[in-house]
């Protein structure tokens, strides 16, 4: 792939999976690709007895916050905007701070969920646990957004610090780190935005690098055999789809209602994933690509996990003061 995909880095996400994402556009280029014989020798095949992305677990995934950690980080997030905008002045709808967090699909370039997921929402993420207009996001106002943002110079006779309220928690929870202006994997380049959150960084390094895998991986003659079986049994049920990929983004699915063919197509793919063991095969042939990666990355992963344990210590502190 000779064309970098350049994106500032500091978020990621999407609220459908359907939805182009870095991961799944990059994935799907990837499988345009020719496959290669030139493969790591991979570990054992595991034969996975469930289809939850939440549950699955690959070596990149070490350089991660744990849950606790990624917690603290969020808090002190939260603790320090809102810290931010009293002293601005603006002490309306407060940024909560967690008392828990959710667990994370890590891997949503596996495209794997329940069967029951997919007789309801199809190839859509599930419904969010919140209603629309009830998150702190929805009721925020485009003041309070600005403030946090940087977009205003000034408000109620005072400056507002350059980058915004996120900077100013974004510069606290970093303190006595080097952050990297760059992030390159999978044909991605990243560019630090100034502003982006410690809370975000440590995922946005991790995907990017694990983009290199997944570009591997997908040329890897083990998944083009596995994909091939994966096909065939789809021809079987009445789909034509030559990837996984293809079938998830179908152009079908692209409006907001999910129609009972989205959902029976949905249904058959992964019902042929279990039958072809697709999930054990895509996570063993990735995560020997990942530890190839590890190898040759060794010291800037070894930096992420100092600037990690760091951006956690100073966030601690951040929380052990009063409020």
């Amino acid at each position: 792939m000779a064309d970098h995909q350049r994106r500032p880095f500091g978020f990621f996400g999407g609220k459908k999976m359907r939805k182009t994402t870095i991961l799944g556009s990059v994935a799907l280029l990837a499988l345009t690709g020719c496959t290669t014989d030139e493969s790591p020798v991979t570990t054992a095949v595991p034969t996975p007895r469930h289809l939850d992305a939440t549950r699955i677990e690959t070596p990149l995934d070490s350089f991660l916050p744990s849950k606790h950690d990624a917690l603290i980080l969020h808090q002190a997030e939260a603790r320090l905007i809102n810290q931010c905008l009293n002293d601005l002045g603006y002490t309306k709808n407060p940024m909560p701070e967690p008392e828990s967090i959710q667990q994370q699909d890590r891997h949503s370039e596996f495209i794997v969920f329940p069967v029951s997921q997919a007789q309801q929402r199809g190839y859509n993420s599930p419904a969010p646990a919140t209603p629309k207009g009830s998150t702190w996001d929805d009721r925020a106002s485009t003041t309070q957004q600005e403030l946090i943002e940087g977009k205003l110079r000034r408000y109620k006779g005072k400056d507002v610090p350059e980058g915004g309220c996120s900077r100013v928690a974004a510069d606290r929870i970093s303190e006595g780190t080097k952050i990297p202006e760059q992030i390159t994997g999978g044909g991605v380049v990243l560019d630090r935005r100034e502003q982006a959150s410690p809370t975000g960084l440590s995922e946005a390094h991790v995907e990017v690098l694990r983009l290199e895998a997944i570009f591997k991986a997908s040329k890897d003659t083990k998944i083009s055999r596995m994909t091939a079986d994966w096909s065939s049994c789809m021809s079987e049920k009445g789909h034509q789809y030559t990837s996984p990929q293809e079938a998830a983004n179908d152009d079908r699915w692209a409006g907001d209602e999910v129609t009972h063919l989205e959902k029976r197509t949905a249904v058959a793919d992964m019902e042929c994933k279990q039958q072809v063991n697709y999930l054990g095969v895509m996570v063993s042939v990735q995560s020997t690509y990942e530890r190839e990666i590890m190898k040759q990355r060794e010291n800037e992963l070894a930096g992420l996990r100092s600037n990690t344990k760091a951006w956690t210590r100073n966030a601690a502190q951040v929380m052990s003061q009063a409020k």
